[in-house]
């Protein structure tokens, strides 16, 4: 993950990173033998064309094009606690925060899928 650490900020760089590296996973999926370059400038390319291209097209292969799945994916990393196995909670909390509460989850999940639709 390209989270940044210091500070407890995921900036838009780190997202704009995330996004690419997802969509470098999918492509990579199709044919085993291309170096990462060809990827990499293949996402440039495309976002050259079409500035929301990055945003739409892992909108589209992530969750299926559906609101309602990015804000359930969102929900989950919280309720699920399947992202702190690997992360420990204390990288991206303050000391002595907790999780959000349901709603609470629910409420971040509908500004990232705000963020994200505002990008397409």
């Amino acid at each position: 993950m390209g989270t940044t650490i210091t500070g407890s900020r995921f900036s838009a760089d780190d997202l704009r990173a995330d996004i690419d590296a997802f969509l470098c996973r999918m492509m990579d999926q199709s044919v085993l033998s291309r170096p990462i370059s060809d990827y990499v400038r293949e996402i440039e390319t495309q976002c050259g064309l079409d500035s929301h291209w990055r945003y739409a097209q892992f909108y589209q292969q992530r969750f299926d094009g559906t609101r309602a799945t990015v804000e359930a994916a969102v929900v989950d990393i919280f309720q699920s606690g399947a992202i702190w196995v690997h992360f420990p909670v204390r990288h991206f909390i303050d000391d002595n925060a907790r999780m959000p509460t349901s709603t609470e989850a629910a409420l971040i999940a509908q500004g990232f899928a705000d963020a994200l639709l505002d990008r397409i």
